[in-house]
């Protein structure tokens, strides 16, 4: 024990904190420049645009780049691309959904199997 009370001075503690700052490194992103940081897909932020509510737009599109600003870092670029997209993906799909619907695609489909195919 007392060899232990010899090596724990005060001067061991700051030769070993100044060693370790030398040596570790903390990842800042707002360190990065725009050139180093990717943004998101802009397909994805279009097909965005075009199907979520207008009034919300915005808002949303903020929080998807703010997670996808923490999933590049967190994760990398390609990762937080395929995240990016889920989540376009996801939260668009009932409304494209809804349009396809009212469009009537799916009769047209159903009919031209009908007659084509013989179903």
């Amino acid at each position: 024990m007392e060899r232990l009370r010899q090596h724990l001075t005060p001067e061991w503690f700051q030769d070993f904190t100044a060693k370790t700052a030398e040596h570790t490194s903390v990842f800042d992103p707002r360190s990065l420049t725009p050139a180093q940081t990717e943004s998101p897909p802009q397909m994805a932020e279009w097909l965005f645009a075009m199907f979520a509510p207008r009034r919300s737009v915005g808002m949303q599109l903020g929080d998807l780049q703010e997670m996808y600003e923490k999933d590049s870092t967190r994760f990398g670029v390609q990762r937080a691309k395929r995240l990016y997209w889920t989540r376009v993906i996801r939260s668009t799909a009932p409304a494209i959904a809804q349009k396809v619907k009212k469009i009537g695609l799916f009769g047209i489909i159903a009919d031209y199997a009908r007659t084509k195919l013989g179903l």
